[in-house]
């Protein structure tokens, strides 16, 4: 089994996959899209790998850290969630926002992600819920969501504002809950 990769990007193909040269080795490997995104060929890149062995192929999938890799293999563990749909739902929600999204139940969060239907949505709730804390340790989310509730918004409120709010750090999260609540 592959578990972590490091080399230089050779080639970034627009269905989802780069080629990772290692060792005078180049590994095909599927990402999340927005890590497709960021890779620039000649530029050096580390990435926590699951091997994906079916009984025609082996498949590479590489993730920013062990972290994401973890969600996805939590992903591939729920019936009817293969490796494309887990890579996809990845792709669309970052990983704080599902894993939040999942403690909470909110499976219409989750379904409005391409490819993930309401009863698909549903049993990743239903399966994953309570089983996260080391996918996705408290980050900006948690933080706004508990900065929120301090200051007397109720649940229900800062759920749906942090659901539309865009933003990775704190900050930009924060600015973005408090314009939704202002709604």
């Amino acid at each position: 089994m592959i578990a972590w990769l490091e080399g230089e990007v050779r080639e970034v193909s627009p269905e989802g996959s780069l080629v990772l040269a290692a060792h005078g080795v180049g590994y095909e490997v599927f990402v999340p899209l927005g890590l497709l995104a960021e890779a620039r060929e000649g530029a050096r890149m580390q990435l926590a790998v699951h091997t994906h062995v079916r009984e025609d192929q082996i498949t590479l999938f590489g993730f920013r850290n062990a972290r994401e890799r973890a969600m996805f293999r939590r992903l591939l563990g729920v019936a009817g969630v293969g490796a494309k749909t887990a890579l996809a739902l990845l792709s669309a929600i970052p990983l704080e926002r599902l894993a939040d999204a999942i403690e909470r139940g909110d499976a219409a969060a989750i379904a409005r992600a391409p490819g993930i239907g309401r009863k698909t949505a549903q049993r990743i709730v239903v399966e994953l819920k309570g089983k996260l804390a080391e996918a996705a340790p408290p980050g900006p989310h948690d933080e706004v969501r508990s900065a929120l509730l301090n200051l007397g918004y109720k649940p229900a409120e800062v759920d749906r504002a942090l659901t539309a709010a865009t933003g990775e750090d704190f900050e930009a999260l924060l600015k973005s809950a408090l314009r939704e609540l202002a709604r």
